[in-house]
């Protein structure tokens, strides 16, 4: 009984339990080696670490192609270039379900929206839309996840932005790279 519950145990534990599990299946006791190569097929057939929770639906998420998770692991940013806006979930950490928070619609500045990142540390986003031919910078309220326009770029701009499809920071966070 005690071993059969410490078994259990250790599938909850499932991803996190994998290197120790590993480490017993060399264990010289074959009842122990036996167990855990158990309880680690077992891990793997479930799917620890990758497996559906929930499905997320929204009209603004029509065309969605990116997501983009904020840093602290709280929300999750995702445009929908049909709808021409960013969608905003809240995360719920203990399941991985997602809520509707907010969507950002953009108009102009976010036609075609394809992609949204956010700076290494969080307190930016960019975003790049291939029908307006824009990449927006957003600053990021870190509390309730809202993006507040700050700087909207396009070919009139100086810019030769024929159809821009993905910006990213750099690790400093100090530049945006665009591939268009």
């Amino acid at each position: 009984d005690v071993r059969q519950a410490a078994e259990e145990a250790l599938a909850e534990i499932g991803e996190e339990a994998i290197a120790r599990l590993t480490e017993a299946t060399k264990d010289a006791a074959i009842e122990r080696s036996l167990r855990a190569a158990k309880i680690l097929k077992g891990i793997r057939a479930a799917g620890i670490g990758l497996r559906h929770v929930a499905s997320a639906r929204h009209v603004d998420l029509n065309g969605a192609v990116n997501i983009a998770l904020s840093p602290d692991g709280h929300f999750v940013y995702s445009p929908g270039w049909r709808s021409n806006a960013i969608n905003i979930f809240r995360r719920d950490a203990a399941t991985g379900g997602l809520v509707h928070q907010g969507t950002l619609v953009g108009g102009e500045n976010l036609a075609g929206v394809v992609h949204v990142r956010l700076s290494p540390d969080g307190k930016l986003a960019v975003a790049t839309s291939f029908n307006s031919k824009t990449v927006c910078l957003f600053s990021r309220n870190a509390d309730d996840a809202s993006l507040t326009l700050e700087a909207a770029r396009r070919p009139e701009a100086g810019l030769d932005l024929q159809w821009p499809t993905d910006s990213v920071f750099s690790p400093d966070g100090q530049f945006i790279y665009t591939v268009d």
